[in-house]
C-alpha cells in the first residue's frame, strides 16, 4: 500500500488509509514495530514531509501507548517485564561516550548474530543505493526511490542496539520480512542486475544460503 501511495505521488488517499491501518495493526502485534515507525518517520523528515512523519508516529504509537496504559495500571511499568529485560542497559551516572561505544561494539561489531541476520541484506541494500548514486540522482529523488530501504536500514540498527538479535531469527524476523518487501517493487531491476553483476548474484545467493542454514539449525 505504501509503495502504491508513493507511486501516486502521495495523492491516492485509499492507499494512504490502508498504509496507516497497517501501522496501527503492527503496533498491536509487537513492540519491536516501534523501530519501524521511527525509521519511516526519520526518512519522511529527510524529505521534509513533517506531516507524514507525525502521522506515522501517531498511528504507530497510539496502540502501544494505550496498551502501555493498561500495563501500567496492573504492573507499574509501561512495558511488560519481558520487553524491559530484552532492552538496552544504559547507566546515566556518567561516562556516556564510553558507554555508547561499548554498546555499539557489543551490539553490532562483536555480535555474530548481527552478521548472521544483516550482513548480506545490508550489502545488497548498499549496492542498490550506490547504483542510484552513480546515476547522479538528486538527494530527494534518491531518498524517495529508496524510501523503504533507508527505513529498513534505520530499523535494523535501532533494533540491534535497543533490542535483541538471536541465533534463530525470533525477534528479527520482521526485519528480514521488511527487507524482502522493500526489494519486491524493484525486483525487475534486481533480476536484471543478477544477470549483469556477479557481485550482486553472489550476495543474493549468500543471503538465501544463510537463511537456509538458519532454518536448518532451528529445525534440528
Amino acid at each position: 500500500m505504501f509503495e502504491k501511495w508513493l507511486r501516486s505521488e502521495w495523492k491516492n488517499s485509499y492507499y494512504a488509509g490502508w498504509f496507516f491501518v497497517s501501522l496501527a495493526v503492527l503496533g498491536l502485534i509487537r513492540f519491536e514495530s516501534m523501530f519501524y515507525f521511527l525509521g519511516l518517520s526519520v526518512v519522511a523528515v529527510s524529505l521534509k514531509k513533517l506531516k507524514l512523519a507525525v502521522q506515522i508516529l501517531i498511528f504507530g504509537f497510539v496502540p502501544i501507548v494505550v496498551f502501555g496504559y493498561f500495563t501500567y495500571q496492573h504492573t507499574g511499568y509501561l512495558f511488560p517485564n519481558s520487553v524491559l529485560i530484552k532492552g538496552l542497559r544504559f547507566d546515566f551516572s556518567g561516562n556516556y561516550f564510553e558507554q555508547i561505544l561499548d554498546i555499539f561494539l557489543f551490539k553490532i561489531v562483536y555480535n555474530p548474530y548481527f552478521y548472521n541476520a544483516a550482513l548480506f541484506p545490508l550489502l545488497i541494500s548498499g549496492w542498490m543505493i550506490a547504483k542510484d548514486v552513480k546515476q547522479k540522482l538528486g538527494f530527494q529523488e534518491l531518498i524517495t526511490k529508496n524510501f523503504l530501504l533507508f527505513a529498513w536500514i534505520l530499523t535494523l540498527f535501532m533494533h540491534s542496539i535497543f533490542s535483541q538479535l538471536t541465533n534463530f531469527y525470533r525477534y528479527e524476523a520482521y526485519i528480514l520480512t521488511g527487507f524482502a518487501m522493500a526489494l519486491v517493487p524493484r525486483f525487475k531491476n534486481i533480476a536484471l542486475g543478477l544477470k549483469q553483476n556477479k557481485l550482486l548474484t553472489g550476495l543474493t545467493f549468500s543471503s538465501f544460503a544463510a537463511l537456509t542454514l538458519k532454518i536448518g539449525i532451528v529445525s534440528f
